[in-house]
């Protein structure tokens, strides 16, 4: 297919980032928190995904079960530019995938990180980040084997961009996984992965985690690139006589600084502080989210001090610091109404020279889309049924997938007769008839009166109205516990 058609869906999704990109401006940055099967209230996995690509328009993807014949290619359009980077081989069989989950319940989300300059250009590379996920969904049934696709992906066609770390879950298992380009001169890619133990929960935010690991992977909870610690040799990023077991990924490919541990690991402390079984662990780690201390690293897995329910989850990815050091709620710039938002960019020069950061939100208002993934691995629920069901865009398991500020929107299941525009309109317009367009109007007003109660029960009830197909799952759960009480936003541990 020629490059300057666009008649695929990879190549309109690619197309709609890069238009957006180029009109609003501006880099993204995310945050993942991933559950464990232990550590939820009902043996499910979750990892619960805000991607903050204010740069970018909301949507939801949708690549339909199929079967290729031989010689069958598939073009990659670069999500963030647009560009085209060249086709790939059809797999022979490619699974259904709505959003960032597939039929059998694998999810996936990322956060990016970049890492070392050097390794950010691979010549002739083809796959993307966004379109590794996406092809690595329509072709694994678990997170081990779409770690593998991913690698093989890379060895094969090349990484084209930047150091990513992914969170993949399947019905049994969390996986999260660190991951960057070897640079210009080799294909692929340098990883090591890690799976969350059961009673655990793990979360990334734009900064590499993963440092030293156990070699020997007794416990069968470790994957990495054999030659992770030979290709830092070669590149002279790590000393030929010390021991493999002494590597520590984060430390080589991307060292964590001051301003990453106060812009990037600090959504890790707010997501972990509340879900700790360690009271003490607020305070233990606070002077490194604070970049005063870069030896006192958090832990990459905690463990939870109960089990962590769906709802428990979709409110950890609204959160702004509330009642700790980082809150912005009487700070400099919150305005009348104790706003805890603040416009971009969130490292700014003042007139003395010096350089500030306000801190950024897990609950931010460029998040252009977030989803919660759920899988359950109960023996009652075939399968095909796990994720999202072929042949349709909804399972027994579901992502559940919104728009917009996270604090302030409420997570819809895609629905078995989900409406074209209710979550996208057509035309790429503000629209009331879809979730980005309605979520949007009514959160600006609400940004602005963040100290003021809000009716949201009629800003609900007109949802219901304009995006009924999806929000009629979530009624029953969501919209009770929206609960605002002087700007307040109350966590509510009820199971769903």
């Amino acid at each position: 297919m020629s490059p300057t058609h666009i008649n695929s869906p990879w190549q309109q999704y690619a197309m709609l980032g890069a238009l957006m990109c180029i009109l609003v401006g501006g880099a993204s940055a995310c945050s993942n928190f991933l559950v464990s099967k232990g550590a939820t209230s009902d043996q499910s996995t979750q990892i619960a995904y805000n991607s903050d690509g204010q740069s970018f328009y909301g949507y939801m993807t949708h690549l339909p079960k199929a079967t290729h014949a031989r010689g069958t290619m598939r073009d990659i359009w670069e999500f963030g530019s647009g560009i085209y980077m060249g086709a790939i081989p059809e797999a022979p069989h490619t699974y259904n995938v709505i959003g960032n989950m597939n039929e059998f319940g694998v999810a996936i989300g990322e956060t990016t990180f970049d890492g070392l300059s050097e390794l950010q250009n691979q010549p002739g590379a083809i796959i993307d980040y966004y379109s590794l996920m996406w092809i690595a969904l329509q072709r694994s049934t678990t997170a081990r084997e779409m770690i593998a696709t991913m690698d093989q992906l890379t060895k094969q066609y090349g990484y084209a961009s930047t150091g990513e770390s992914f969170s993949i879950s399947d019905k049994d298992e969390v996986w999260h996984m660190d991951f960057i380009g070897r640079g210009p001169g080799t294909k692929g890619a340098v990883w090591v992965a890690k799976r969350v133990p059961n009673g655990y929960v793990s979360a990334h935010a734009n900064q590499a985690r993963i440092t030293t690991w156990d070699w020997s992977n007794q416990h069968n909870d470790t994957l990495f690139s054999p030659d992770v610690v030979d290709f830092a040799v070669a590149k002279g990023l790590y000393p030929k006589d010390k021991p493999p077991h002494e590597f520590s990924f984060s430390d080589v490919f991307d060292p964590v600084t001051a301003v990453s541990a106060r812009l990037c690991e600090a959504r890790v402390w707010d997501l972990f502080r509340h879900v700790a079984a360690d009271d003490t662990f607020a305070n233990t780690y606070l002077d490194y989210v604070q970049g005063r201390n870069l030896s006192n690293r958090m832990p990459l897995f905690i463990k939870a001090g109960f089990a962590i329910s769906l709802n428990v989850t979709m409110w950890q990815m609204r959160r702004h610091y509330e009642d700790s050091w980082f809150d912005a709620r009487a700070y400099m710039g919150a305005g009348a109404y104790n706003s805890p938002y603040r416009a971009r960019p969130v490292v700014w020069t003042a007139e003395d020279g010096a350089t500030y950061a306000f801190n950024r939100n897990l609950g931010y208002v460029g998040t252009f889309f977030h989803f919660v993934a759920h899988t359950r691995s109960w023996s009652a629920i075939p399968d095909l049924c796990r994720g999202v069901r072929p042949g349709t865009s909804a399972g027994c398991t579901h992502s559940a997938h919104s728009f917009a500020l996270p604090s302030d929107s409420v997570l819809p299941r895609p629905g078995c007769r989900l409406s074209p525009g209710c979550i996208l309109d057509p035309g790429y317009r503000l629209s009331p008839g879809s979730t980005w367009g309605l979520f949007h109007m009514y959160q600006q007003t609400d940004m602005c009166r963040c100290a003021k109660v809000i009716l949201l029960t009629d800003v609900i009830e007109c949802m219901s109205k304009s995006v009924s197909e999806t929000l009629n799952i979530c009624q029953h759960s969501n919209r009770r516990r929206l609960l605002f009480d002087s700007g307040e936003r109350h966590l509510h541990k009820g199971t769903l």
